[in-house]
């Protein structure tokens, strides 16, 4: 006697929307288009995007200035290069991102989430109660 059970699961994009972001810790690529690395330019949601995307405009707001590596002007055209001071503040905004206080700063409503993956997982089982005798 053979058996075989293969189960297959797939999450959809309607289980996605019965919670919010935060209750499910992660983003859709459509809720959150990263406005300093906008999805027109091709750049999509992932941690790092969103965690950059958090520095910069934590940078342009505390510090009043853009770092002079983030060359694609999306946002904070008007405000100078960082220099000096400015450029001290932009790298001690860059290393503790994740603070609490910045929370609310950035295109992601509140902390960054991981993207949301639909997820396939196949599990066989096979059962062989035969003898064979060559």
């Amino acid at each position: 006697m053979i058996y075989m059970i293969i189960l297959r699961t797939c999450v959809k994009i309607m289980c996605f929307n019965r919670f919010d972001p935060q209750q499910r810790h992660c983003y859709t690529h459509d809720e959150v288009n990263l406005t300093a690395l906008p999805l027109e330019k091709g750049y999509r949601m992932s941690m790092k995007n969103c965690l950059y995307d958090k520095a910069l405009h934590a940078t342009l707001k505390e510090c009043e200035c853009r770092p002079s590596f983030y060359v694609l002007g999306a946002i904070g055209k008007d405000k100078p290069t960082c220099i000096g001071k400015q450029l001290d503040c932009a790298y001690k905004v860059f290393d503790h991102v994740e603070s609490p206080k910045r929370n609310h700063i950035g295109t992601a409503a509140e902390k960054c989430q991981q993207p949301c993956n639909d997820q396939l997982y196949d599990s066989r089982y096979s059962n062989m109660n035969q003898a064979i005798f060559l």
